[in-house]
């Protein structure tokens, strides 16, 4: 939130709430709201609105997946600076969606350990996944 709007945004909504409070200002925000659903203003708006949210649903997990891609690449480049160098011991994870389980050889497409259709993100062996109730 901007600096403006923390310093005008309060008197102005209080200056707001006081005008509609009055006989006039009742008036005046009932022809507003009648005009909003009859003119198809809001009809249109809520079109619009549901149009927006049918894209963000397509394009907001391709954009999520490759900012989380984008983060781990430069968490490892960090962790590899911090550690001395590009040989600092600290092997790249797999991007996220390729874990280790889709690997040729690893336990999860071996057929040796089922997790349950986890998959095995370890890089010492199989992840042995327990349900337990806790009470």
């Amino acid at each position: 939130m901007s600096t403006a709007a923390r310093k005008y945004g309060p008197p102005l909504l209080r200056t707001l709430n006081d005008a509609r409070s009055t006989p006039l200002g009742q008036l005046v925000w009932f022809l507003a709201t009648t005009w909003l659903f009859l003119s198809g203003a809001f009809w249109t708006l809520l079109s619009w609105f549901f149009l927006a949210s049918l894209l963000v649903n397509l394009v907001a997990p391709n954009w999520l997946q490759s900012t989380v891609e984008e983060a781990i690449a430069s968490a490892v480049r960090e962790a590899q600076q911090a550690a001395g160098g590009m040989g600092g011991g600290v092997p790249p994870p797999p991007p996220p969606g390729r874990g280790s389980a889709s690997r040729p050889g690893s336990a999860g497409s071996s057929g040796g350990f089922s997790t349950s259709g986890r998959r095995d993100l370890s890089r010492d062996g199989p992840i042995v996944d327990v349900d337990a109730e806790v009470k």
